[in-house]
């Protein structure tokens, strides 16, 4: 999937910018040693451990950067680091927090923990400088919208499959540098905000929420969209504004089972509908066109 493939290319930039700026020497200095505590308070915490992962880290010792998940990395002062986590899938349980672990790793530039089971919140990381890519998905997170996770400056954002509520909060639409938004299976409600000036996120997952109102006609000035999934979110209504259809870099828009739905599309979007069903019909063979996806279905928008 095209936001996998970016996020790969992204940790591969933010590790080596690590490592590009740094002299030869490595040593385990004061920052790794505060790691090292904070990972091995975390793991006291950790009682359900279905891979045995705690078993590699015992074998590791101190060496932290040996640690499975662990990645390490030297900073632009030439400082070895632990610069990311990787627990995706380890299944770690049975009530994690994000604040024995996340806001404490000062140097990390992405923190990956797809299906596991941390609750509560996450924590402010506005000390976190260099982070940008948080996956908390597939948890047991609740509560309003962390806004502190949006105090570092983030380029990939992973939410979904949680149960977080209440409103979507504006400033998360008023991000400059966030490129991908996964925020669908949660229990967000309320209106979808108007985007800011400078938003250009390419990638946002909306779906199986409880949003309400129309999409915002702001929402078509974000040049850099290129998939947009809003899908089963039955209180949102009007159409799809008109212009969104026709941004340059668009190749999907779902807005499928959203019964409160209705009316006819504008031309732009009815051109899109058709390019799309050729799409379907007659897939591009060339492997740098993305076949066009749309998708209506579930609501009372017509062609």
């Amino acid at each position: 999937m095209a936001p996998r493939s970016l996020l790969l290319a992204a940790l591969s930039a933010s590790t080596s910018f690590f490592a590009q700026a740094a002299p030869a020497a490595r040593r385990q200095e004061d920052n790794l040693a505060r790691d090292l505590a904070t990972l091995k308070a975390f793991a006291e915490t950790i009682t359900e451990d279905p891979q045995n992962i705690k078993a590699n880290w015992t074998a590791a010792g101190d060496d932290v950067c040996q640690w499975a998940g662990v990645t390490c990395a030297e900073r632009p002062d030439g400082v070895l680091a632990v610069a990311g986590i990787d627990f995706n899938n380890y299944e770690f349980g049975p009530a994690l927090r994000a604040d024995l672990i996340l806001d404490k790793l000062l140097d990390i530039t992405f923190f990956h923990a797809n299906s596991n089971s941390f609750t509560g919140t996450l924590p402010d990381v506005s000390a976190l400088k260099y982070l940008y890519e948080v996956d908390f998905s597939n948890n047991r997170l609740s509560g309003m919208f962390p806004l502190e996770i949006l105090n570092a400056p983030l380029t990939f954002l992973d939410l979904r499959f949680n149960n977080f509520i209440r409103e979507l909060p504006e400033k998360l639409f008023q991000m400059t540098d966030l490129t991908v938004i996964f925020l669908n299976n949660n229990a967000f409600s309320g209106p979808i905000p108007d985007i800011g000036p400078t938003f250009n996120t390419s990638y946002i997952t909306l779906a199986n929420n409880n949003l309400t109102g129309p999409i915002p006609d702001s929402w078509a000035n974000n040049q850099a969209l290129t998939e947009l999934l809003i899908a089963n979110n039955t209180e949102i209504t009007g159409v799809i504004p008109d212009k969104l259809c026709a941004l340059p870099n668009v190749t999907l828009i779902d807005v499928s089972g959203n019964s409160g739905m209705t009316g006819r599309l504008g031309p732009k979007c009815r051109q899109y509908a058709k390019e799309a069903d050729r799409d379907a019909k007659n897939p591009p063979k060339d492997n740098s066109t993305i076949a066009r996806i749309f998708n209506i279905e579930g609501t009372g928008l017509t062609l």
